[in-house]
């Protein structure tokens, strides 16, 4: 007697009057290229640190939409990692994973490689264009007169190590008796008797009109020296003091992401980066290969099914395949799909590999696409299941 399902499960599956075909479960090819291991692992790597250092280029540009620039980059190395390891025919998914894995990690680290090679060669100009209210600042640091207080963006423009070199040569300068026409600003904020300048009050206005500053030599070569001193993890560590600003939907104003918080920025940026990588190398990798001609196998669809998921998986896997002929039930819009993976050249004299595939609706509406179960079948196999789903397709309903 034939045991029956719950109604949504769909067909049980009966006992069967077919005879049972020779099958195995699926496993990894497994082979070993050399030399497409070794110079596609390290085309790879040096693809990811080129993408790493185009996005790198992006962010300098434009700082603000960094998790934009930095998706494309990953989904651009994901593309590339699925077809090098195709090309060099790297079959084993471990190996295909631990080279996917240095490529994301190294995609991670040339994007703030490439990042502070560029941003560097506009540093010096930026602290230059700062230095006028800073050396305003150090002018009336414990005056009588109001002060004029920097804020965090206006002090975070001169990275910490080079305003700690600067700051004691500025000094020596106003001992000096250089920059002399920021007395005229002086005496117009004493006249404000207040120990503040006014909140909103424009002293880059004031700035603008005592003309630029000759800066002193000793300044200028602090600067420049404190730029190419400066390495990529003192100015990751500057950019986080500023804190990473993005700007996100349904925000009027770029989100200051703080110290503690760029940093978590990155290292999401970085394991999203390398889960990605690491899950299309896997899957490639552990796509069907014939070892015989060296090629990988191509897929295709042989039909849907209206049989529930669990009971088509234990029709492949006990190799009864003829059952579906038992319940008519071959559908194009059923919610399983079977497709076989064969070797083009040699065709059914190799194993075919049989491939179930959930494609009912999620709850939103929307088919999914979820691999249940792979089996081996012997070649001879293949022809019986084509005949079997266009019999079935040719049945009248």
């Amino acid at each position: 007697m034939t045991q029956t399902m719950p109604p949504d499960d769909g067909p049980a599956l009966g006992p069967g009057r077919g005879p049972t075909l020779p099958v195995n479960p699926y496993d990894y090819e497994g082979g070993f290229a050399a030399f497409g291991t070794v110079f596609g692992g390290a085309g790879l790597i040096g693809l990811g640190a080129v993408v790493g250092g185009a996005v790198g280029w992006a962010v300098q540009f434009f700082p603000n939409i960094e998790y934009l620039w930095v998706g494309l980059g990953v989904a651009l190395l994901c593309g590339l990692a699925w077809l090098t390891i195709g090309l060099a025919k790297v079959r084993r998914p471990g190996l295909a994973c631990l080279i996917a894995g240095a490529a994301a990690l190294v995609m991670v680290g040339a994007i703030h490689v490439g990042w502070w090679h560029f941003s560097r060669q506009t540093l010096a100009d930026d602290i230059f264009e700062a230095l006028p209210k800073h050396i305003l600042a150090v002018k009336f640091e414990g005056a009588q007169q109001p002060q004029v207080p920097l804020s965090k963006a206006e002090r975070m423009r001169i990275p910490p190590t080079i305003a700690a070199h600067v700051e004691p040569i500025i000094r020596a300068d106003l001992r000096a008796g250089r920059y002399d026409q920021l007395d005229l600003i002086q005496v117009f904020l004493a006249r404000l008797k207040a120990p503040l300048a006014p909140e909103g009050f424009r002293i880059d206005a004031l700035l603008d009109r005592v003309g630029q500053l000759e800066y002193s030599p000793e300044l200028k070569a602090a600067v420049e020296k404190g730029v190419n001193e400066m390495n990529v993890w003192s100015a990751m560590d500057w950019r986080a003091r500023r804190g990473v600003e993005l700007f996100l939907p349904r925000l009027r104003k770029p989100l200051n992401l703080g110290f503690y918080g760029s940093f978590a920025f990155w290292t999401a940026e970085a394991l999203i980066g390398l889960g990605a990588m690491l899950y299309v190398a896997w899957r490639r990798a552990g796509k069907p290969f014939c070892s015989e001609c060296q090629r990988w196998k191509v897929e295709e669809t042989l039909g849907r099914l209206s049989l529930s998921v669990g009971t088509v998986a234990e029709i492949m896997t006990s190799g009864r395949v003829l059952d579906i002929q038992d319940y008519h039930v071959s559908s194009e819009m059923g919610p399983v799909e079977i497709r076989a993976a064969l070797c083009p050249v040699c065709q059914e004299a190799s194993d075919v590999v049989v491939v179930v595939v959930d494609r009912s609706k999620d709850a939103k509406g929307k088919e999914q696409n979820l691999e249940v179960v792979r089996v081996t079948y012997p070649g001879e196999a293949l022809a019986v299941l084509r005949a079997l789903f266009q019999a079935d397709s040719a049945r009248p309903a």
